[in-house]
């Protein structure tokens, strides 16, 4: 709850942030709505977790150009590759500094155009 009040807070006065509670509303939103310029995702959701549902965007050619920057509080070097080799864009530890996150979100903005 309380990262998608600093996601908003940091991001809202820019962008139209969306929260949504879990995986499942992710990829629903996805379908029902216009496509958003960037997904920032958690791996550890209820339900369908994060790889999850970067796997389903990748494999739907309607999502498939979507970038993706994970958040997560899972530092390992398994999980990090796991969501290179999936599709994420670019990865970013829990807790993070606010300006770091803003910075790659920038970075991808100017790699994805």
């Amino acid at each position: 709850m309380a990262i998608r009040m600093i996601l908003e807070s940091l991001l809202g006065d820019r962008f139209n942030v969306v929260c949504l509670e879990n995986g499942e509303q992710a990829l629903e939103w996805l379908q029902e709505n216009r496509l958003p310029d960037c997904m920032i995702l958690d791996l550890s959701m209820p339900g369908i977790d994060g790889f999850e549902v970067i796997r389903r965007m990748r494999e739907d050619r309607s999502l498939a150009h979507v970038p993706v920057i994970v958040v997560s509080s899972k530092d390992s070097s398994a999980d990090r590759i796991r969501c290179s080799k999936l599709g994420a864009h670019e990865y970013v530890v829990k807790p993070f500094r606010p300006a770091e996150l803003e910075a790659r979100i920038e970075s991808l903005f100017r790699r994805v155009g």
